[in-house]
């Protein structure tokens, strides 16, 4: 009877740690897709001020006023630098909460490792009684 308690544990253990590996894989797809959509976004970011800055030149350039120099040049290049923080940012808050998820996956396996560790020295104790 004491075997077949040691088998129980063993099993019960198994499953404990093929969970973990299933939460923790996909919390790890579901980070590297935050991280992609990250990347998208600041590449959208990007886009959308070079359309902004074209649209200021073209505005300027119908007025009459040269972009090359002076205030209007300094507009433009304040877009630009505005344009480039945000996307930095949307990059960072990427990279932030890939982090975040790192630790946390860490922490799973942690537990889950523990929690088959315990289940499969609970059964031997039990089997020993």
């Amino acid at each position: 009877m004491a075997w077949l308690q040691m088998v129980s544990g063993l099993v019960q253990g198994a499953g404990v740690l093929s969970e973990t590996r299933e939460t923790t894989g996909m919390e790890e797809l579901n980070t590297a897709l935050k991280m992609r959509q990250a990347e998208f976004d600041a590449r959208q970011q990007r886009i959308e001020t070079s359309k902004l800055m074209s649209r200021q030149r073209a505005a300027y350039g119908a007025s009459g006023v040269q972009v090359e120099t002076g205030t209007p040049l300094e507009f433009v290049s304040e877009t630009a630098a505005q344009g480039e923080l945000q996307a930095l940012m949307t990059e960072y808050g990427g990279e932030a909460e890939q982090r975040i998820s790192d630790f946390t996956i860490s922490g799973q396996r942690s537990a889950g490792l523990m929690r088959a560790g315990t289940s499969i020295l609970s059964s031997a104790s039990s089997a020993r009684s």
